[in-house]
């Protein structure tokens, strides 16, 4: 089961915070493998990134995955107060970040 990264309703709908929701789920079914989608780097800070990803999989026995990406939705961007750099600005970010 993934779960998205969306802040606002447009185009997917309403969503819930994915590590409580991943969480939840995760209680409630002993096997299933658990994960995001793409958080969108510049939305947490990439510590807070890793010990709540480190929770959700350590948790439930190490089965959770999790995807992270430069993100993509501007109007999310602008309706959270988020600076929307250019393209390379926000890969070379995730890069630096994730040093990759």
């Amino acid at each position: 089961m993934l779960v998205r990264d969306q802040f606002i309703a447009e185009p997917f709908g309403h969503q819930f915070v994915p590590f409580a929701t991943l969480a939840t789920i995760a209680a409630s079914m002993d096997r299933l493998r658990i994960g995001t989608l793409v958080l969108a780097n510049d939305y947490r800070h990439p510590a807070v990134v890793a010990k709540e990803f480190a929770t959700v999989n350590v948790l439930p026995g190490r089965r959770a995955e999790i995807g992270v990406g430069a993100g993509w939705a501007s109007g999310e961007y602008t309706r959270l107060g988020v600076a929307f750099d250019g393209r390379r600005v926000r890969v070379d970010a995730l890069k630096k970040q994730f040093k990759c």
